[in-house]
């Protein structure tokens, strides 16, 4: 009724191994989100901070796609001015996918998970109709200090092409509620 996620029904599949150590994982990261958010969330962050929980296998595939995608010849990658405000999955939907689990893990590495939910939610308030773009640079800039989207592409892109070498996720404070529990 106010566009909150409800009557929600998982059906997950895939080995034993994979449900129980990924997919479930991943799966439950959105429940959460819609709790959380009350909203759907940008298609990049939503889809690329779910990835973040699997396995280290589903976590190395998903770098791998993302490399051939970056590279391809014409490249498969999404310009973050249009990957940030997309709220529908594009039609070439892995891109999306492995490009959005690099940029969300990026964005923890440097400051942190709370942090990075912090401006997932700050990019959604700020947004305006026609106005997408503005809100996300404006919040990239204050959260993070990079100037806009594209200059946060730029140092992503060269964090890529050193290898993606992780660094350990600052330590934030716990999640605390944002609205008052019903119970």
């Amino acid at each position: 009724q106010r566009g909150e996620p409800t009557n929600w029904d998982m059906k997950i599949f895939g080995t034993p191994e994979r449900l129980l150590d990924s997919v479930l994982p991943h799966e439950v990261t959105h429940t959460i989100f819609a709790t959380h958010f009350r909203r759907p969330l940008p298609r990049w962050a939503d889809e690329g901070a779910c990835t973040t929980v699997e396995h280290q296998a589903e976590k190395k595939k998903n770098h791998g796609m993302l490399i051939h995608f970056l590279t391809s010849q014409p490249s498969r990658g999404i310009p973050f001015n249009r990957m940030f405000t997309m709220r529908n999955y594009p039609p070439d939907i892995l891109p999306l996918y492995a490009q959005g689990f690099s940029v969300a893990k990026f964005l923890i590495m440097e400051k942190g998970r709370r942090h990075f939910l912090d401006f997932v939610e700050a990019g959604m308030n700020l947004e305006q109709p026609g106005r997408e773009l503005a809100a996300w640079d404006h919040v990239t800039k204050q959260y993070y200090g990079y100037e806009d989207l594209s200059q946060l592409q730029i140092n992503w892109e060269r964090w890529v092409a050193e290898g993606s070498i992780e660094k350990t996720i600052p330590a934030n404070s716990p999640l605390q509620p944002t609205r008052p529990s019903p119970y």
